[in-house]
């Protein structure tokens, strides 16, 4: 699998199509699938960087590829749950129905047939939340927690209204920060051992995409 981001030009390679929100997550997963052997069906797309954050969009111009027909066995969605989870799911289950793609449940659903449609919102089984919300609960015990709720308290003294989300990301991006190469993404945080992959918060991502596989066979 190669790193290279897709174009809405672009072609479509492996069966099972993951369409992600942002690079962050996208290189993140990269990272996390690229040497699972159980996998290697799975490709990434960056429904930001193709359809501008419209996941309906992306859809569209999706099943117009050459090979998309004959190719494609399963397409998942996996992006933050946002201010409200069921209005996201709500709003998931739209773009699928609207392109004429089966409508899941719920989160860490996957329908049946082809293509076995499915998606996933992180914090899985949280009312709200982001990436940064589940990277935090999976972070390094080693890490300087203390002194990051330190800085946030100072950062968001006379801060106007900042939402959780916001708080998460800073949180993050601090801990970055504070290690030996501050000015890591968070994706390339991802290599560096900072966060426990292993974890429930993080591991569930990896268990949707052999979900979806295992429906693509």
């Amino acid at each position: 699998m190669t790193a290279e981001m897709p174009t809405p030009k672009g072609s479509i390679e492996k069966p099972v199509a993951i369409a992600v929100e942002g690079k962050d997550y996208f290189y993140t997963l990269l990272n996390q699938i690229k040497d699972a052997s159980d996998l290697q069906d799975v490709q990434l797309w960056d429904f930001m960087e193709i359809a501008r954050g419209k996941l309906s969009r992306w859809l569209s111009i999706f099943k117009t590829l050459e090979g998309f027909e004959d190719r494609v066995r399963a397409i998942g969605v996996i992006r933050d749950a946002q201010g409200n989870a069921a209005g996201m799911a709500d709003s998931i289950k739209s773009a699928f129905g609207n392109n004429g793609f089966p409508i899941p449940d719920g989160s860490m659903v996957v329908t049946s047939g082809r293509p076995a449609v499915g998606f996933l919102l992180i914090p899985h089984g949280a009312d709200s939340g982001c990436l940064e919300h589940a990277v935090l609960q999976a972070a390094s015990p080693d890490l300087p927690m203390q002194c990051v709720e330190q800085y946030l308290d100072c950062v968001e003294n006379g801060s106007r209204n900042p939402n959780p989300n916001w708080r998460a990301k800073v949180k993050v991006h601090a801990l970055i920060a504070a290690g030996e190469k501050p000015a890591r993404t968070l994706s390339e945080s991802a290599r560096a051992g900072l966060w426990d992959f292993g974890h429930p918060a993080l591991r569930v991502m990896k268990e949707f995409l052999r979900e979806l596989c295992r429906r693509s066979v």
